[in-house]
């Protein structure tokens, strides 16, 4: 049973973060809960702060990966930290999140609301829709 992982893999995953400039962080690398086994986890993110003081962007998402970070003060040394990690992972994978979705589906209909004498509502209206679909990149 893997419980860590092990000074080479370690050494691999730092010397890898150390050339990025953009990382994704989901998942921890052990039972970092247990103190035998925190070792890979907490070196992983010793060397994502470390990277991000080099002004590399470092996006820790999911709710362990989160706790590591907090567990080993520093969630501060991030660029940004998300709980929502496999809502994290379907954004990023193109799929439209459920929430997302539904703002959508709201807002198509409020568009369709449209009365022609109340022209001046509908485009103060239409406005505030395009910004709101500008902020989730719709």
């Amino acid at each position: 049973m893997g419980l860590d992982i092990g000074p080479k893999a370690v050494e691999l995953f730092k010397q890898t973060i150390l050339k990025s400039k953009t990382i994704l962080w989901n998942g921890p690398m052990g039972v970092f809960e247990m103190s035998n086994f925190q070792n890979g986890t907490k070196q992983i993110a010793l060397t994502v702060a470390e990277v991000t003081s080099l002004d590399a962007y470092t996006l820790v998402g999911g709710g362990d990966s989160v706790a590591a970070v907090n567990k080993f003060q520093l969630a501060n040394k991030v660029s940004y930290v998300s709980t929502g990690g496999g809502a994290m992972l379907e954004y990023f994978e193109g799929k439209i999140l459920p929430g997302v979705a539904a703002i959508q589906n709201w807002l198509e209909q409020m568009i369709w609301i449209k009365k022609p004498f109340d022209q001046r509502a509908f485009l103060l209206m239409e406005n505030q829709v395009n910004k709101i679909l500008q902020m989730f990149d719709l």
